[in-house]
């Protein structure tokens, strides 16, 4: 059962992210410039909140390096 709650955890969280940026991504939906530094921007600070949340949640790295 611990397994599940740390997967919706970090699944909240990222979702919480990618839902706040598609929308502000999709309020500036006729600039292609700015749609595009939001929407990086905003994979980034998902990718950011994914590591923050495994680390507390697992207490581990989020990944590997070789």
């Amino acid at each position: 059962m611990g397994v599940v709650l740390r997967l919706l955890k970090q699944l909240v969280a990222v979702g919480a992210v990618a839902f706040a940026g598609g929308m502000v991504v999709g309020a500036v939906q006729g600039n292609a410039p700015l749609t595009l530094v939001l929407g990086l921007a905003t994979a980034a600070l998902a990718v950011f909140v994914y590591a923050r949340v495994v680390r507390w949640s697992e207490r581990r790295p989020p990944w590997k390096w070789p």
